[in-house]
């Protein structure tokens, strides 16, 4: 009947608007709760939490500012308490933009070294990072991604089995202290730090390969990494 019709519209219009003052109170206070809830409700009610047009990601980020370049945007991370950061966009000119961390501290405190000697022959190597290829929904670094840095020495090529296989180094991994020099050796080094950005490292360190050992220290609440490591080969 038109009496139900009535009613059910006026539900509907009730029901739209206490969702959308739901959103905009937990916008407003978002410093005091758990992202969690923010991520259901964003599933729930997508076109209101989209008109707050809050990027998580290089793509949303594009998708609500088309006209924008490449640089340091403002991003959120949503799966905690609510974290607005800067991250450098790239690529927002495509259809796959990327997104990557810049490191105020400098490559200097950013580096990775893989030093020649035992199963190696060449030249030392050592990579130095600018900024680091992050995943801001996760919050994972793609260790190998070489964009935002620079090496010298090397190649460095690594030698194993009956000396008929062997690869060869042209940069090392960021956050990665390894060397070929042999059992207990610790001349990899590697430096991590994260100061001036809101992050610290939540991973933990161990010895991998063969004969590996190694050691961490850390210093500012985990935002400052420092690791030396090696084997024959090996390292952390």
């Amino acid at each position: 009947t038109k009496a139900e019709e009535t009613g059910s519209r006026l539900t509907t219009d009730i029901l739209s608007s206490l969702c959308e003052a739901i959103v905009a109170n937990i916008f407003e206070n978002f410093d005091a709760i758990e992202c969690q809830s923010l991520v259901l409700v964003s599933k729930t009610f997508r076109r209101w939490v989209e008109s707050y047009q809050l990027p998580f990601n290089a793509r949303t980020f594009k998708r609500w500012n088309p006209d924008s370049t490449d640089g340091e945007h403002i991003l959120f991370y949503y799966s905690r308490k609510k974290v607005p950061f800067q991250c450098y966009l790239v690529g927002l000119d495509t259809p796959h933009p990327l997104e990557y961390l810049s490191l105020p501290s400098g490559p200097d405190k950013n580096f990775s070294l893989f030093p020649n000697g035992g199963s190696t022959s060449g030249t030392s190597l050592r990579t130095s990072f600018q900024k680091i290829r992050l995943n801001p929904m996760t919050l994972k670094v793609k260790t190998d991604d070489y964009t935002f840095s620079s090496t010298t020495g090397g190649p460095l090529q690594q030698i194993w089995g009956d000396g008929t296989d062997s690869y060869v180094f042209k940069a090392v991994p960021y956050a990665v202290a390894r060397d070929c020099v042999g059992l207990g050796s610790t001349r990899g080094q590697a430096c991590i730090d994260l100061r001036g950005t809101p992050f610290a490292i939540a991973s933990s360190f161990g010895p991998r390969g063969f004969a590996a050992s190694g050691s961490s220290s850390s210093d500012n609440d985990n935002q400052v990494v420092e690791l030396r490591g090696g084997g024959y080969c090996g390292g952390i």
